[in-house]
C-alpha cells in the first residue's frame, strides 16, 4: 500500500512540473487543491447549508437581483467570447490542429488572462444554485445541474494550468457563446411573463434544447 501511494506522489509531480509556468501564482488557481476545496463548499452549500438556511423560512424575491446578474453574465461571456474570438478565429486559428504557444507572445499572454477569467467565470456560476436555493426552486437543483456546476470549474482549472490556448481554446469560444445566449434568456424570463411571452424570448430555449443545452427557466 505504501509504494502506491507513493508511486502516485511521485507521477503526480512529474505531472505537476508539467504545468504552464505562465500560470503560477494567479489568486484561486495556484495551487489544485483551491478549485477542490471551492467545489466540496459549493456541494456543501446544495446538500446542507441551503436546504437547512431555507427550512423554515419562505422563498427569497431576487427578480432585480438576477437581472443584474444574469446582465453581468451576458457582459462577462460576450466580452470573452469576443476577446477569444479576436485572438484565435480572427487570428489564424486552424480547427484542424492549433499547436500551444507557450511564449511570452502579447495574444499568447492574453489567451492566458482569457483562461484565467473563465475559469473565474465558473466560480461565479455557483451563483446560478444559490437563487435555486433562497428561492425555493429544488425542481431545478437536478443531477446533471449540480455535477455540471462541480466539475466544470475543475476541468477549466486544468485547462488554464496546463493549455491555456492553441487547440484547447475552441471550448471556450463555444462556451461563452452559449452562456451569452443563455443568461440573455435569463435575464428575459426574470423580467416577468410579459416579456417571457415575446416570440424571440419564447423560442431561445428550444432551439438550444435541441442541441447540447437544455434552458431552466428561471420565473
Amino acid at each position: 500500500m505504501g509504494s502506491i501511494v507513493q508511486y502516485v506522489i511521485k507521477e503526480s509531480g512529474k505531472i505537476w512540473e508539467l504545468r504552464d509556468l505562465r500560470t503560477d501564482g494567479w489568486p484561486l488557481a495556484d495551487s489544485p487543491m483551491t478549485p477542490v476545496l471551492l467545489c466540496f463548499a459549493y456541494l456543501f452549500m446544495v446538500k446542507v447549508w441551503g436546504p437547512k438556511f431555507m427550512e423554515s423560512r419562505k422563498p427569497f424575491q431576487l427578480q432585480n437581483v438576477m437581472i443584474a446578474y444574469n446582465a453581468f453574465q451576458i457582459v462577462l461571456n460576450g466580452w470573452l467570447f469576443c476577446e477569444i474570438c479576436r485572438l484565435t478565429w480572427f487570428n489564424g486559428y486552424s480547427i484542424i490542429c492549433q499547436p500551444m504557444d507557450y511564449s511570452e507572445n502579447k495574444d499568447a499572454l492574453r489567451l492566458v488572462l482569457m483562461s484565467y477569467c473563465l475559469y473565474i467565470s465558473k466560480l461565479i456560476d455557483f451563483l446560478d444554485t444559490l437563487f435555486f436555493i433562497l428561492r425555493k426552486k429544488e425542481n431545478q437543483i437536478t443531477f446533471l445541474h449540480v455535477f455540471h456546476h462541480t466539475f466544470t470549474p475543475l476541468s477549466v482549472w486544468l485547462g488554464f494550468r496546463y493549455i491555456p490556448g492553441g487547440h484547447s481554446s475552441f471550448y471556450p469560444t463555444c462556451n461563452t457563446l452559449v452562456h451569452t445566449v443563455m443568461y440573455f434568456y435569463y435575464m428575459m424570463a426574470a423580467m416577468g411573463p410579459s416579456v417571457q411571452k415575446i416570440p424571440v424570448v419564447e423560442e431561445i430555449p428550444h432551439r438550444f434544447s435541441n442541441g447540447s443545452v437544455r434552458f431552466a427557466r428561471l420565473a
